[in-house]
């Protein structure tokens, strides 16, 4: 089995602080467009809120964590360490400062990779310090432990130093990263049999049945890995990190129904969904989903449909690995 576990950029959009603050309506309207995935009007709002606070610690976390959830991890960078430097002892600024840092790493080359990751990993060492309960912070150090190489700090024995920690606090949450250290360790039936557990007891939150999708994904085992999916795309979403399960479990049936060839119909109404969606950070780009609409359209032998996809997601993508392979299909 291909080992396969969460994305730790799934969860960059926690939501840590939703109550209005008292620096005007921008703010308040800013905070509530950010919570419901309206970005470019958070976005806006924010940014007129800080105009006239700028110390205001809570609205330029805010304003970092939408321009994350836009895709602008560099800028997000900048306001994160600016929030650092404004409240040296929050947790939550500190926190935020380590995932961007985490993402940039991410999609960084080999040679500049590990200062950002030190970064991060500065970040998460930081909000840990000021706040040893910080549960977010923990997983991104748990992440960072599993995938890094030794040379920059990985250490699994750490990661499950604070998976233990982890649990104490949040149960489930603690499941959740268990199962992902088991994958990120090669213990693929571990795995397995805790994600199973974990869905057979907690049916309505599309977490499980996501990571079990990737896993039956990973094992080609694509018929498995659509029930499991089509379970998380059905599952409730109460907060942002269930919002991010939900989003990639719609995402992956339609994928799966690509890669499988079968519940053809089932994976155009997920994809179809998932394009009108204010799309949560790490997840696939709408261009994506419309590259796979249109793939599923070829198998119904809808070719004017399909390339009518195509051309919307050429147009609206700068993913050359995209254009590359839409260009093949035009």
């Amino acid at each position: 089995m291909n080992s396969i576990s969460r994305s730790f950029f799934l969860g960059l959009l926690t939501v840590f602080i939703v109550t209005a603050l008292a620096s005007g309506n921008a703010s308040a309207d800013g905070l509530a467009a950010l919570e419901r995935g309206d970005y470019a009007i958070a976005h806006e709002q924010l940014e007129a809120a800080l105009a006239t606070n700028p110390d205001n610690i809570e609205l330029r976390i805010a304003l970092g964590r939408t321009l994350m959830a836009q895709g602008n991890a560099r800028a997000a960078a900048t306001e994160f360490e600016q929030a650092t430097k404004t409240a040296p002892d929050s947790a939550d600024a500190h926190y935020w400062y380590g995932a961007a840092h985490g993402t940039l790493a991410g999609n960084a080359s080999l040679f500049k990779a590990g200062p950002l990751a030190k970064k991060a990993r500065r970040g998460f060492a930081t909000a840990l310090q000021l706040d040893p309960k910080h549960t977010e912070a923990m997983k991104g150090m748990i992440t960072y432990y599993l995938n890094a190489p030794k040379l920059f700090g990985g250490d699994k024995g750490k990661a499950m130093e604070l998976v233990e920690r982890l649990t104490e606090i949040d149960p489930l949450e603690g499941r959740l990263t268990l199962i992902d250290y088991y994958a990120g360790i090669d213990e693929d039936d571990r795995a397995m049999a805790l994600a199973q557990q974990t869905a057979k007891e907690h049916p309505n939150d599309p977490r499980p049945h996501l990571q079990l999708g990737f896993m039956a994904q990973g094992d080609e085992d694509f018929e498995n890995a659509m029930i499991h999916f089509k379970h998380g795309a059905a599952a409730a979403a109460v907060d942002s990190d269930t919002r991010v399960a939900r989003q990639g479990a719609l995402y992956q049936v339609g994928r799966t129904a690509v890669f499988g060839e079968f519940e053809i119909d089932a994976g155009i109404d997920a994809l179809s969904e998932y394009v009108e969606l204010e799309i949560m950070a790490g997840l696939p780009s709408k261009p994506w989903a419309m590259y796979r609409l249109g793939l599923l359209y070829q198998l119904k032998d809808e070719a004017d449909r399909a390339e009518s996809l195509f051309r919307q997601a050429l147009a609206a993508t700068g993913d050359n690995d995209l254009k590359r392979q839409i260009r093949q299909r035009l």
